[in-house]
């Protein structure tokens, strides 16, 4: 027994090739190229580093690729809702993390509107990562309006 084509059938109708204004991904390693290149709009280490790799040093890499994620989720859809965890403490519009490597506890700032990390190295303790942000803060007051 055969099967023919029906000649009245609708045609499935070809996926978008942008959402929102960014390419949608055809594929698995499409999404990784676009997490690479969000990393690197952060810092532009990533551009000689590789984020596939990263992801497999254990839980906070993995935190960082989940929120690379988001972003570029936010670019398609910018009703996409992600947030910090409430019970990290905030500051002048970042919120403060403790980030637990292999080589020690680190303190990070993240934006909470762009969650992007801020530009500022990781510090030893919260009150060193305020200090470096009201130092970067006041010194761009144009770049930071919103978290004066």
């Amino acid at each position: 027994m055969f099967f023919r084509k029906r000649r009245h059938e609708k045609e499935e109708p070809t996926p978008p090739d942008e959402l929102g204004g960014q390419k949608v991904p055809q594929h698995v390693g499409d999404v990784w190229q676009i997490l690479q290149s969000i990393a690197s709009e952060e810092d532009p280490s990533w551009n000689e580093r590789n984020i596939v790799s990263y992801y497999h040093q254990g839980a906070e890499a993995q935190k960082d690729i989940l929120r690379w994620l988001a972003i570029y989720q936010k670019r398609v859809d910018p009703d996409h809702e992600f947030a910090f965890p409430e019970h990290h403490p905030r500051h002048r519009g970042y919120c403060l993390i403790p980030r637990h490597w292999p080589t020690g506890t680190r303190w990070e700032a993240f934006c909470d509107e762009e969650w992007t990390r801020a530009n500022v190295p990781p510090q030893q303790n919260r009150e060193s990562l305020e200090q470096a942000l009201d130092e970067l803060i006041d010194e761009t007051p144009f770049l930071h309006r919103s978290h004066a």
